[in-house]
């Protein structure tokens, strides 16, 4: 059972007291805390904004969940992807710059370059497929 975060930057360690979480990349997850939990940061800024309660979530890829405070439940995988989420759980989100403006809203799924891009706030349960999907 992992009982810390591991973060290697430019040979630097850092361990801190997050529970069950993993962090690799430079700046990912600088902002977990303890009551962060069962997370997974994947690259430079990945979920490095969390607030007080974030669990479950999976950030891979530069500057994906980057401004996650309070949400669960959420996986992004792409350079950007889900960036602006901030409360807004149980999203799905792969690609490249995919929901990338979206914020509260929940229970979405995008799957390709820059899907659901025009959900800009609190858009919820839609599902985007492909490229552009959603754009406008």
């Amino acid at each position: 059972m992992i009982s810390g975060i591991v973060s290697s930057v430019q040979n630097k360690v850092k361990v801190n007291t997050v529970t069950e979480t993993v962090v690799i990349g430079d700046s990912a997850g600088t902002n977990l805390n303890s009551d962060d939990q069962h997370n997974i940061a994947i690259g430079t800024q990945a979920l490095n904004s969390t607030g007080t309660d974030a669990d479950y979530n999976i950030a891979i890829g530069t500057n994906s969940l980057t401004a996650l405070t309070e949400a669960d439940g959420v996986t992004a995988v792409g350079y950007n992807s889900g960036a602006s989420i901030t409360t807004g759980g149980a999203n799905t989100v792969y690609g490249a710059y995919a929901a990338d403006v979206l914020t509260t809203g929940l229970g979405n799924t995008a799957l390709g370059y820059a899907t659901l891009s025009a959900a800009d706030g609190g858009e919820a349960y839609n599902t985007a497929l492909g490229y552009h999907a959603m754009i406008a």
